[in-house]
């Protein structure tokens, strides 16, 4: 997320992405929707979840307002 303003993407390639393959991605949609506001809210990241025919897609936002500029 450092380098882009958008990412969306499936939990499994989070996952792979991210370098623990220990998690399920059906745990990582849940721990998103879970924690979200304890932990992306607070840096300014928006998280939305939507189910296709095949997967769910998770995307990512960064927020571009006054509160998040100042971290």
């Amino acid at each position: 997320m450092r380098d882009k303003a958008e990412w969306t993407v499936t939990a499994t390639a989070l996952r792979n992405a991210v370098g623990n393959q220990e998690v399920n991605p059906v745990s990582i949609t849940k721990l998103l929707s879970r924690y979200y506001y304890e932990v992306l809210e607070p840096h300014g990241i928006d998280y939305t979840m939507r189910r296709t025919g095949k997967s769910r897609q998770l995307k990512l936002t960064k927020r571009e307002d006054e509160s998040n500029e100042k971290r």
